[in-house]
């Protein structure tokens, strides 16, 4: 059941966007689909948050409450933190035609453009890159953290941070690139462009 835009109850899609952003707040320390959608069913269920909280104000709770919570998980961990990755191609999708409808660089196809990102993201979501790398690319690249940060959330150093990430690059790159060039340097321009801005420093 869909509701419009000034009901106090989420449809389906902004129940997701709101895993999405979740997601993509911060280092995912727990099963963010299943808690979002806890929290979402007791948002439901109460009729005090039904008809005194709207939507709006509970996105802002939820958000509030994953920080706290990745903090206080940090706070305890002795070492890595545990992480629990989501599939890219559904958190990012929507994202790729809007980049493309923004800012897509002057000669590029946006039909190619959009097949070779979801084909990079496809390999990484078939788990071909490790778990090292995976989690590597997930925290620096889609969401977006500090490298310092992701290295003490992983429990390795910068140096084996930065071997996860080329290491993932490279696959990536022999598994996608269009040309022998890219994949020499181990690039994949139009992923680098959609995550990166089309620089990975």
């Amino acid at each position: 059941m869909s509701f419009g835009r000034n009901s106090q109850q989420p449809d389906d899609h902004w129940e997701f966007a709101l895993v999405r952003d979740v997601y993509r707040q911060g280092t995912p320390v727990r099963d963010v689909a299943k808690w979002v959608k806890r929290r979402i069913a007791k948002y439901r269920a109460s009729e005090v948050r039904r008809f005194h909280t709207d939507w709006v104000k509970f996105k802002l709770d939820t958000m509030i409450e994953a920080t706290r919570a990745r903090k206080e998980v940090r706070a305890k961990a002795t070492g890595a933190v545990p992480i629990h990755l989501m599939p890219l191609v559904p958190i990012l999708f929507e994202d790729i035609d809007t980049q493309i409808e923004k800012d897509l660089p002057a000669g590029w196809d946006p039909d190619l453009t959009r097949t070779r990102v979801l084909k990079a993201l496809q390999f990484i979501d078939a788990k071909s890159l490790t778990p090292g790398e995976t989690k590597a690319f997930h925290l620096v690249h889609v969401i977006g953290i500090s490298r310092t940060q992701v290295a003490a959330d992983m429990g390795i150093s910068k140096d084996g941070l930065k071997t996860h990430l080329c290491n993932a690059w490279k696959k990536i790159a022999q598994a996608c690139a269009s040309t022998e060039e890219e994949k020499k340097h181990k690039q994949h321009k139009e992923l680098e462009w959609f995550l990166c801005g089309g620089s990975r420093k």
